[in-house]
């Protein structure tokens, strides 16, 4: 669950800083956003080995195109 909320969250973020001029992003946050990926990447090494993997990571990717 980390890993899903973290790649969601950050790939929002990312999408404001790309596109929303407007958007300030401060320091600490960042910060922040830099740990939740660390913590993310280990998880993802202890489930990555685990025959499911491969189905969540599709299901993570292609999330928006079956949002629609």
């Amino acid at each position: 669950m980390v890993v899903a909320r973290t790649f969601v969250v950050l790939q929002e973020e990312r999408h404001l800083a790309d596109y929303d001029t407007g958007t300030i992003f401060f320091r600490a946050g960042v910060e922040q956003s830099v740990g939740d990926v660390r913590e993310a990447f280990g998880k993802w090494a202890v489930v990555r080995p685990r025959p499911n993997a491969t189905v969540f990571l599709a299901a993570l990717l292609h999330q928006r195109n079956w949002d629609k």
